[in-house]
């Protein structure tokens, strides 16, 4: 049974956004804002709390959504979450607000579909049968309850590991130094390094070493000496002491401040208008950001370059590709070790130049907010100030993200992994209209080979056991639905307000004509699989803890 907590739409606003959004922009109006806040005299305990909440609310949905916790909604005038062990009622309790206007599937008052953390509201209180409740908002204790539940994981120390991770977004390996909030800045504006190593220590794919030479040259990178068995390769200066114990025969040349700054990803690097290199650079940084570290795997490295004779006659038309056509990485057998130095030279696509009036966003900035503002950009962008433009909006958008991605999984066994970080949206600046998409960081790309050898490609300079190809077409499959359906669309339709408004159908219904279950044999077992009720997902915390999937309502 669904249950509608309430309905809630963000009220108009008088707000407009620039024609391109950028992430360093961003970034400094955000820094800017909170140096400012400080100045004027918000307290720091404040910001904590702020601080503090954010992670915990993504802890306790998390905790429900993966089965961790027995979580139950009473759906009063002023909801709330209740969280116990498993299978108990016993025990410390922790509880929280819910937004009136959440949407969840419910089996009763238990929850079944996700509980979304942007929905969870302060106060968070922690309480037992015998003691006072009283209020916590630092993740840690409530994150220490939590996995207290799972006694399995405590015996085996997964739940002290998780949390000394927990409060940290950018986790440094050994022996990288540790990051603190003062480096954020580095992270955004990174100096880069550029070291020579021995050929015999890398493997080379691609013209890589003739695409990176315009680069060595704006930023007066000495060449001239270097010996013809060497190579030269740029990095993160701050990644060098996890490069140079593999690569003790590397030198360094010369270190760059300010030339570039950081994407999304943090590990990808734009240079300065000035430095007039046009090609984006993927470099390896032994960090754990969020879930993953950020280092770049050898089998990506060759991915990029191997996909780039093949992807032209196997994706749609409309569907643009930031193209990977050098990169290198290490030689060991070792595949960390050899990560350390990887790097990859991703370019824009080449249809950008021949459509001069539009503009690429990355996805994941269209569901964001402008600070303290109750719109997000999309809405802003594309003047979605009703429910039946959300709508119309929403149906136009679906349907161009299904058909640029699905085809290739369809006819190729291609899974691009299409999250709202991979996807960058192309935006017509004078109609602001959504005309179509682009794939970005091949890495994540999962491939059924049965369906793809048919295709009359070849993917034997894949690394062999890389985890991008298989023989199980599921796998390309979770890959695709778990990217696209659950992390990009599920994301946009919650942000609009449109989880209770018949989201979910359009979605079914567009999945239905791209795929044309009764006429396609291939389409049909595909739609079916996407439309099952419940689909198993890997979950953050009980990935870290117990490595358990769990099923979750979907539709």
């Amino acid at each position: 049974m669904s249950v509608i907590l309430g309905e809630h739409l963000p009220s108009a606003g008088e707000n407009t956004l620039p024609a391109s959004i950028t992430h360093d922009l961003k970034a400094a109006q955000y820094l800017e804002t909170l140096s400012t806040a400080t100045a004027l005299g918000t307290s720091i305990s404040s910001m904590r709390r702020l601080a503090h909440f954010e992670t915990t609310k993504r802890v306790l949905a998390a905790a429900v959504n993966e089965r961790l916790a027995s979580g139950t909604i009473e759906t009063s005038a002023n909801p709330t979450l209740l969280l116990r062990a498993p299978n108990t009622q016993d025990g410390i309790w922790i509880k929280c607000g819910i937004r009136a206007g959440a949407y969840i599937e419910m089996d009763g008052l238990r929850p079944i579909g996700f509980v979304r953390a942007e929905d969870l509201l302060i106060p968070v209180l922690v309480g037992s049968a015998t003691g006072e409740a009283t209020e916590e908002l630092d993740p840690i204790p409530l994150c220490r309850i939590i996995c207290s539940w799972q006694p399995e994981s405590a015996q085996k120390g997964y739940g002290d590991l998780l949390i000394k991770e927990l409060h940290k977004t950018c986790f440094a390996q050994s022996p990288l130094v540790p990051i603190v909030p003062d480096d954020i800045p580095g992270l955004l504006s990174p100096e880069v390094s550029f070291i020579s190593v021995p050929r015999s220590e890398l493997r080379v794919n691609g013209p890589f070493e003739q695409l990176l030479e315009p680069l060595l040259k704006s930023l007066g990178v000495p060449t001239e000496l270097e010996e013809p068995d060497h190579i030269i390769v740029p990095c993160f200066t701050r990644q060098l002491p996890a490069i140079m114990p593999s690569f003790p025969q590397a030198r360094l040349i010369k270190s760059v401040p300010d030339c570039c700054r950081a994407q999304i990803s943090m590990r990808t690097v734009s240079f300065l208008p000035e430095i007039g290199f046009p090609h984006h650079v993927k470099l390896s940084l032994n960090v754990q950001i969020t879930s993953g570290l950020r280092i770049v795997k050898p089998a990506a490295t060759v991915l990029g370059p191997l996909f780039g004779k093949m992807l032209p006659n196997l994706i749609p038309q409309d569907l643009w590709i930031f193209g990977e056509p050098g990169s290198v990485t290490g030689a060991q057998d070792e595949l960390l070790k050899a990560a350390q130095i990887s790097c990859v030279i991703r370019k824009l696509p080449e249809q950008q130049a021949e459509c001069p009036d539009e503009v690429l966003i990355p996805g994941a900035g269209l569901i964001q907010k402008p600070f303290k503002e109750d719109k997000t950009y999309m809405e802003i962008l594309f003047g979605l100030d009703d429910l039946k433009k959300k709508h119309d909006w929403f149906k136009r958008y679906t349907a161009l993200l299904l058909a640029a991605f699905i085809p290739p999984l369809v006819r190729y066994g291609i899974g691009f992994e299409n999250h709202l970080q991979n996807v960058v949206v192309r935006v017509n600046i004078t109609t602001k209209e959504v005309t179509g998409f682009a794939a970005r960081d091949l890495e994540g790309t999962r491939i059924h080979y049965p369906t793809f050898v048919r295709s009359g490609y070849d993917l034997s300079e894949l690394p062999k056991n890389s985890s991008n190809v298989s023989d199980d077409i599921r796998s390309p499959w979770d890959k695709v639905h778990h990217s696209l359906i659950q992390d990009h669309l599920g994301p946009v339709l919650h942000m609009l307000g449109l989880e209770s408004h018949g989201a979910w159908s359009i979605v079914r219904e567009e999945l239905e004509k791209v795929l044309d279950p009764s006429g396609d044999p291939n389409g049909k077992a595909l739609y079916e699989f996407f439309t099952e009720k419940t689909m198993p997902i890997p979950g953050f915390m009980g990935m870290r803890l117990i490595g358990r999937y769990i099923e979750v309502s979907l539709w």
